[in-house]
């Protein structure tokens, strides 16, 4: 059935073909092609391999975009042999390509250790990248991080840094949703950090940012990390001056009150 569904897509791109070659010639001297002079076999090889170069265009993209996310995420270069792969789509690792390595289902068999920090035993997490993962020792005090798992025991990643006899939820621990973080705190992106941080909110007088567009608020997602902060509960961001600062709604109309 698949090779069957496959001859008549083909069958339509030749079909499509042929009748932009008759409008490009009224006059018939299209007509050899009818004639013999290429056969339907030929043309229809013509067309497969077309699309399978386009498949393959795709692949790369894909395998471009991996490389990309990667590399955002967690800060680790690929290795040039890697991005050569990219460029080319051709060369070849320990005489496997990455596509037969998919297909065969036997990714995690070449330089791929772990997928995941539970692969790993106690007191170690998993280094994963495109090209290859393996698990390595947890993190002492004071050292970077980008995640929870990579410090040792009951330590957190706090700002970046593995920290001991810290809470989550609390600032600088690590969030993905407004819910990981206590009430007076936010879910929000740090300039200096490639991952979103409880982060206090400003309390009464503290500078603050203002929603530009108020029709993106209400679309906004509201446990999604943010990339401002919103006032304290009860307080409102007000334009004081050339600022704007955290106050009671009440201020900005009742100050005779």
């Amino acid at each position: 059935m698949e090779r069957l569904g496959k001859r008549s897509l083909l069958f339509a791109f030749l079909t499509l073909w042929l009748g932009l070659v008759a409008e490009a010639d009224p006059l018939g001297r299209g007509v050899s092609v009818a004639r013999g002079q290429i056969s339907l076999n030929d043309m229809l090889k013509e067309v497969e391999q077309l699309m399978e170069d386009t498949q393959h265009k795709l692949e790369e993209a894909v395998h471009q975009m991996d490389n990309e996310t990667s590399r955002d995420l967690y800060g680790y270069s690929l290795p040039p042999s890697y991005q050569n792969q990219n460029a080319t789509g051709v060369q070849e690792t320990d005489g496997q390509t990455f596509k037969t390595l998919f297909q065969d289902g036997r990714w995690n068999e070449v330089d791929h250790e772990c997928l995941i920090d539970e692969d790993c035993g106690q007191d170690s997490y998993c280094l994963y990248n495109i090209s290859s993962s393996k698990c390595i020792p947890c993190k002492s005090t004071s050292t970077e991080c980008v995640k929870d798992e990579e410090c040792c025991g009951e330590q957190l990643c706090v700002w970046g840094l593995c920290a001991q006899n810290k809470t989550r939820g609390q600032s600088g621990t690590i969030c993905q949703a407004q819910s990981d973080c206590s009430p007076q705190h936010c879910c929000a992106f740090h300039r200096a950090l490639l991952f979103p941080v409880c982060r206090p909110r400003p309390q009464q007088g503290q500078g603050c940012r203002e929603q530009p567009n108020q029709l993106l608020e209400l679309l906004w997602d509201e446990e999604a990390p943010r990339e401002h902060c919103p006032c304290a509960t009860g307080l409102q961001c007000q334009p004081v001056g050339q600022e704007s600062k955290c106050g009671n709604p009440r201020s900005s109309s009742g100050r005779g009150e």
